[in-house]
């Protein structure tokens, strides 16, 4: 009985450990040369309204530093693959 409970927490982990890797959320795997140009990112978060002051990489997405429309610090982590906002949050 022991054994098959290690055996099903082990399975557990494994699956648990699959699911957070595949989140799209934690960045893309994509090869650099994928990733599109800065300077494309910077010229799409500037029509859409943000004052783009900073970008890095950062666990495979791009963090940029920027001031959204209403005049508030953010950071927006961007797709480097498709471009597509993952998340915005104020910087305080």
């Amino acid at each position: 009985m022991r054994k098959l409970l290690t055996l099903a927490v082990f399975g557990l982990t494994l699956a648990a450990g699959y699911s957070l890797a595949s989140n799209p959320g934690m960045g893309s795997t994509a090869p650099r040369d994928q990733w599109l140009p800065l300077d494309k990112i910077q010229r799409t978060l500037r029509s859409d309204g943000y004052e783009v002051r900073e970008i890095e990489v950062d666990d495979g997405y791009y963090e940029v530093k920027a001031i959204d429309p209403d005049g508030q610090r953010v950071e927006i982590h961007v797709d480097p693959v498709s471009g597509k906002i993952l998340k915005v949050e104020r910087d305080d």
